[in-house]
């Protein structure tokens, strides 16, 4: 809602509607035929001699005569508050006021007209210089008028002065003179005067809504500039065809709290000066119309509101009922001061589409959502459902914990013995090493790094048919970070089953998706996306080999979107399908008799991915595919020394290609190491190092890492003096792994280049013999991080043989960003089997 100071002794409730306003003051319903004129029961009758248009048309009355008697009528109703609409309803309707070529015209002393009895289409016009000019002599020669001719009598009538525009000032009526368009100068629209946003722009709601927010500023701005002549101005500007404010069925209107039209930019002869508000209805459902624009226009004071209805298209004949109109209404107040006719009023000014379409950037942002939800769903199933088919054999029975892993076939009863199981007194902390610091357990991780999976051929060897039920958990996050940002996060749940017999593997899982997110297609705007899909995966796994298998699935699912655009007070819901396909090997490949060197493993799968939307409420179908590309290759020998010890080379590849509808990307990574241990003499000693290479876009990211480890421990079973010193630069675990493991390579490469950090981890413990065969290790360490961060750790670790193993530490965290004073935490760990 806008407000606005009217100057002077202007009031807001004739800002558009000139001479009637002030003889109808809006308070009566102006009809659409002369049957809609009752007189009200109060008012005198009209004098049997009254003057009509019809009686001049015929010749039996002059037009002095019927401007003197429409005075003298007017006069003797000043009195009663009723007659001004009910005189209102007279003049720009057939009956006493208009006949034929007779009827009433009021202009400003700069001949702009202020009221056209007959075609309020020309309100606001200015007549041409040389015809103003003979009426304006006329008005002024004599008290009551004279009559005047122009343009060789094409231009003729009666004008009389005295009478008075709504602001006070002074005007001129005429009547007798058929005011025709060719009797107006030609105004053309200023160049700064155009919007922008304009009418033959308007295509959608945020179009619409910054059409009519347009409107309103040019509006309060002349108005505040030029005052009442720049009302009557606007008329004519708004309702020019050729016009930036007039385009097809997308026109401005303006009505006041009742309904009465004041201004009505494509069919004035049809609305304007009316007060339609019991009588337009929506055509399917019956509905008052204008009362649910005028609430939505005044609902808030922050701007307008959106009203979805369906009505008959006046500019086109072949329209149908079903395509909805959709309006946008904004409310002024305007407010006078002291002393005017009218303290305040508020007015509404609006414009309409037929259709309800979702802007073009919306559908391609929601297409671009739409395409990330459906490869972060097709990417948790195929790592769900490989992680299962991950080993040769899938015959355990294990649960997962917030990533502790309990093999319940460890602790199945043998011959003898009693049943027996693990379980974890504690809940840990996790050590970040990108940041350098712990985090918390979370229910978040609880829930991710749970699953089960219960095999009925647990604790069986050989080539035994059996079956298996299994569960797990995914979360994905992505966001874009582009010009126009998408973000969202998709979490999976997954059930499945299956049976295994000889070298083969079949089952069946099911999905949940859920996700949920936007996007902002400009500033200070944000869309909401919701999305869910439900989905069937069969799948299989064949071994191919010793050590080697290849496995697929393929997936079918449907479920839900929903967009939500609060800003335009936009709802779509939809459904979608998705379909995806998934063929992956993994296992050793080669030996080191093949290849002189290393045995060598290779991990690879390929996935395909498709998800539509049906066509919904403006919303396009739009359809989305992606695919995803995953190789990596392992190789390691373990190498015998003469003393006793081993070395081991390692090496790894990593590669990954994304293509389709959402970001495409290409990454590349590598690691390897050099492992040297000799248990004999306790020694072990590791270097590694890593290093990744993404590209996606126009975005490049590059990490690479570096680190090697000490650890001297002579003492045999743990027992005796222990140190172990470990340096790194950079990221360095997970070895080529990384790329595997990330939801996209679109993630990587909006981070930009990584930030090199260095820190060096230090322990040192001495293992105590204790009674009953347990082991006690005081020990003390510190890691030291390149940023200035410090952990000082302090504690000791008890082991009664397999069975009971506990863990008491104290940690003293210095430099932590956004901490002044050092920050202390105690984590215990207890482990304990029977």
């Amino acid at each position: 809602m806008r407000t606005m100071r009217i100057p002077g002794r202007m009031v807001s409730a004739v800002l558009f509607l000139g001479l009637l306003a002030l003889l109808s003051g809006g308070s009566i319903a102006f009809a659409q035929s002369q049957e809609a004129c009752p007189r009200p029961p109060e008012l005198p009758a009209p004098p049997p001699n009254l003057v009509t248009a019809a009686q001049v048309e015929n010749g039996d009355a002059t037009l002095q005569q019927f401007v003197q008697s429409f005075f003298q009528y007017v006069a003797s109703l000043r009195q009663h508050s009723e007659a001004t609409g009910y005189i209102g309803c007279l003049l720009t309707n057939e009956g006493p006021f208009l006949s034929g070529s007779t009827y009433f015209v009021s202009l400003t002393l700069s001949g702009r007209v202020d009221l056209h009895g007959k075609n309020v289409a020309l309100s606001g016009g200015l007549l041409k210089p040389d015809i103003f000019g003979q009426i304006a002599q006329a008005a002024s020669s004599a008290p009551l008028g004279g009559p005047f001719m122009a343009e060789a009598g094409n231009a003729a009538g009666y004008a009389v002065g005295g009478a008075r525009n709504p602001d006070g000032s002074p005007a001129i009526l005429v009547a007798g003179f058929d005011l025709q368009e060719s009797h107006l100068v030609l105004e053309v629209t200023a160049p700064g005067d155009v919007p922008a946003v304009t009418a033959s722009d308007v295509v959608d709601r945020a179009t619409l809504k910054a059409f009519v927010d347009g409107a309103i500023d040019y509006f309060i701005r002349r108005f505040e500039a030029e005052g009442y002549e720049a009302a009557l101005k606007i008329k004519r500007v708004f309702r020019d065809p050729n016009g930036p404010w007039r385009a097809g069925p997308v026109y401005l209107f303006v009505i006041d709290l009742n309904g009465f039209t004041l201004f009505h930019g494509a069919f004035p002869e049809k609305f304007e000066l009316q007060t339609p508000t019991d009588t337009l209805r929506d055509v399917v459902t019956g509905e008052l119309i204008l009362p649910r624009i005028i609430e939505a226009a005044t609902r808030s004071l922050e701007g307008g509101g959106f009203v979805e209805y369906h009505f008959d298209n006046p500019d086109d004949d072949t329209d149908s009922a079903e395509i909805p109109k959709v309006t946008y209404a904004d409310a002024i107040t305007a407010d006078a001061p002291m002393g005017a006719a009218v303290g305040s009023q508020t007015l509404i000014v609006g414009a309409g589409i037929y259709g309800d379409p979702v802007s073009e950037k919306s559908v391609a942002s929601t297409s671009g959502w739409l395409a990330r939800f459906g490869r972060a769903a097709a990417g948790q199933t195929v790592d769900m459902i490989g992680g299962r088919l991950s080993s040769p054999s899938s015959g355990k029975s294990q649960v997962k914990i917030a990533g502790r892993t309990l093999n319940l076939d460890d602790y199945r009863p043998s011959d003898g013995q009693a049943a027996g199981f693990a379980t974890t007194a504690h809940v840990p902390d996790f050590w970040d090493e990108a940041e350098g610091t712990f985090r918390s357990l979370s229910a978040r991780d609880l829930l991710l790094g749970s699953s089960f999976q219960l095999s009925s051929m647990s604790g069986k060897s050989g080539m035994g048919g059996g079956a298996s039920i299994w569960g797990q958990a995914a979360h994905t996050g992505f966001d874009t970070g582009n010009e126009v940002s998408l973000d969202g996060s998709v979490t999976t749940g997954m059930l499945g089953a299956d049976y295994e017999w000889g070298r083969m593997l079949a089952g069946l899982a099911v999905s949940r998706s859920i996700g949920d997110g936007g996007f902002e297609p400009a500033a200070d705007v944000k869309s909401e996306m919701e999305a869910s899909l439900t989905s069937v995966h069969p799948y299989f796994r064949v071994v191919l080999g010793e050590g080697m298998s290849a496995w697929g699935l393929a997936g079918y699912g449907k479920g839900g979107m929903s967009l939500k655009e609060d800003d335009i007070e936009k709802e779509v819901e939809t459904d979608i399908t998705m379909t995806s396909g998934a063929l992956g090997v993994r296992g050793d490949i080669l030996s080191v008799e093949q290849t002189g060197f290393l045995d060598v493993a290779v991990k690879s799968d390929v996935l395909l991915m498709r998800i539509e939307s049906d066509e919904e409420d403006g919303l396009p179908s739009i359809a989305a595919e992606g695919t995803q590309v995953r190789l990596g290759v392992e190789g390691s020998r373990g190498i015998k020394m003469d003393e006793g010890g081993e070395l081991r080379p390692s090496l790894e590849l990593g590669m990954r290609y994304e293509s389709g509808d959402a970001e495409q990307g290409t990454g590349f990574e590598v690691g390897g190491g050099v492992r040297y241990s000799n248990p004999g003499s306790g020694v072990s000693v590791e270097v590694r190092g890593r290093g990744l290479v993404a590209s996606g876009g126009d975005d490049d990211y590059k990490d690479w890492g570096i680190g090697g480890s000490v650890r001297v421990q002579p003492g045999a079973m743990g027992r005796g003096f222990s140190l172990s010193l470990a340096p790194s630069w950079g990221v360095v675990s997970g070895g080529a792994r990384s790329l595997w493991r990330q939801s996209s390579v679109a993630l990587l490469t909006a981070r930009g280049e990584s930030e090199l950090a260095g820190r060096l981890k230090v322990e040192m413990g001495y293992g105590l013999s204790m009674p009953g065969r347990a082991l006690l290790t005081p020990y003390a360490g510190v890691t030291l991080l390149s940023e200035g961060r410090r952990d000082w750790r302090m504690g000791w670790r008890y082991n009664l043989g397999p069975s009971v193993r506990l863990s008491l530490e104290g940690v003293r965290r210095e430099g932590l960003e956004g901490l002044e004073a050092p920050d202390h935490g105690v984590t215990v760990q207890g482990t304990v089997r029977w």
